[in-house]
C-alpha cells in the first residue's frame, strides 16, 4: 500500500510536471490554418499537418512553410518564421499575421504590428491593416526573373538594394534586376509609383511606364576590405623605406677612421 507521505510526494512530483510543461508551451504561437501546412521545429524535427488536422503548439523559432490554404500567426515569444511560395516574413512575438498561397500568389496581410517580407532581391514591407499579394516569375539561364507585388489594401514600402518604391493600393510593380548592369527596372501597372533612387532622387513612374535605375552592387559592400588590405601594404613598404635609410647612416660611420690612418701614416 501507499502510504500519505509517498501519495503526496507523486502529487507534488505531477504538479511540478505541469507546471514546466505549460511553462514550456507558453513560449509558443497562436497559429490556426485552412490548408496543408509543413512544421520544422528550432531541433530541426519536420511535421506536416493536413487540413482539419490539429495544430501542435509550436515554439518561437519554428519555420512554418504555408503548402495550401491560409494560415493566422501570432508568436507569443520569440519569432515564426513563414514561408509562403518564394517569399519569407519573420513575425516577431506581438504581431498578428495572415498568409495564404491562392493561384501561385503568396498573400501577406498584417492584423496587428508590421512583418517584413522577403522575396528574392526585394522586402515588402506590410503594416496594420495592410495587405500584399507577391508572383514571381523565374528567369532563364543567369536571368534572375521577375517579382510582382501587388498592394491589395494600403501603401506598400518595397525596398530593392537601395532603391525604394511606394506601390499604392490596386496598383502592381514589376521588378526585375540586371546584375551585370548593376541597375533595378521597374514597371507600373494600374497607376503611378513613387521611387526614391540610390542619390534620393523622388521620380514618379507613370501607369503602364518603366524606370531603370543603379542599384547598390555587391561589389560596394567588399571594398572596404579591399581598402583595408591596400592600406596594410603601404604601410609595409613604408617599413621597408625607413630600414633602408637607417643601413645608409650606418653605413656612414666607417667615415671617420680615415682621418685616423693619415695621422699614422705621418710618424
Amino acid at each position: 500500500m501507499i502510504n500519505s507521505k509517498t501519495f503526496s510526494g507523486v502529487l507534488g512530483m505531477l504538479f511540478i510536471v505541469m507546471v514546466l510543461f505549460q511553462s514550456a508551451y507558453a513560449e509558443g504561437a497562436a497559429i490556426t490554418a485552412t490548408g496543408t501546412i509543413k512544421i520544422t521545429t528550432p531541433t530541426g524535427e519536420v511535421i506536416t499537418i493536413g487540413k482539419g488536422e490539429p495544430i501542435p503548439d509550436i515554439l518561437g523559432g519554428s519555420t512554418i512553410e504555408v503548402l495550401t490554404g491560409s494560415i493566422n500567426v501570432s508568436p507569443a515569444i520569440g519569432s515564426i518564421r513563414v514561408v509562403v511560395g518564394g517569399s519569407v516574413a519573420v513575425v516577431e512575438a506581438g504581431n498578428k499575421v495572415s498568409a495564404s498561397l491562392q493561384a501561385g500568389r503568396a498573400n501577406f496581410a498584417t492584423i496587428s504590428g508590421s512583418v517584413a517580407v522577403t522575396t528574392g532581391n526585394t522586402v515588402s514591407i506590410v503594416k496594420t491593416a495592410q495587405k500584399v499579394s507577391i508572383g514571381v516569375t523565374k528567369g532563364k539561364g543567369e536571368a534572375k526573373g521577375e517579382v510582382s507585388i501587388k498592394s491589395i489594401a494600403g501603401t506598400i514600402e518595397v525596398k530593392v538594394s537601395g532603391v525604394t518604391a511606394e506601390v499604392t493600393q490596386g496598383v502592381e510593380a514589376s521588378i526585375s534586376i540586371d546584375t551585370v548592369s548593376s541597375s533595378v527596372n521597374i514597371e507600373s501597372i494600374g497607376g503611378s509609383i513613387a521611387v526614391t533612387t540610390i542619390e534620393g532622387a523622388l521620380v514618379v513612374v507613370a501607369e503602364n511606364e518603366t524606370i531603370d535605375t543603379e542599384v547598390q552592387p555587391i561589389s560596394e559592400i567588399a571594398a572596404p576590405v579591399a581598402i583595408s588590405e591596400k592600406e596594410e601594404v603601404v604601410v609595409e613598404e613604408e617599413e621597408v623605406v625607413v630600414e633602408e635609410e637607417e643601413v645608409v647612416v650606418i653605413d656612414t660611420e666607417p667615415e671617420p677612421t680615415e682621418p685616423e690612418r693619415d695621422e699614422g701614416s705621418s710618424f
